[in-house]
């Protein structure tokens, strides 16, 4: 049986969430809350953004960088 953890699965919905809503340049980034995602401490949002996947705006919305994706 494969067991997959929480935390990537979290990761990918975020992701997917700020994908759908068109979030993927600065000019259309957006917050977590108009994506429909609850941010909660950031600890996932952090480890996204310092992978890369996910790039904080000065007004603290995000954006993916798609060019980081597999």
């Amino acid at each position: 049986m494969l067991v997959v953890p929480v935390p990537i699965i979290r990761r990918k919905i975020i992701i997917r969430r700020f994908i759908a809503a068109g979030a993927i340049s600065p000019l259309s980034a957006k917050s977590p809350e108009e994506v429909g995602s609850f941010k909660g401490l950031g600890l996932l949002y952090s480890r996204l953004i310092t992978k890369g996947l996910l790039v904080q705006t000065e007004n603290n919305k995000y954006y993916v960088d798609v060019t980081k994706l597999r």
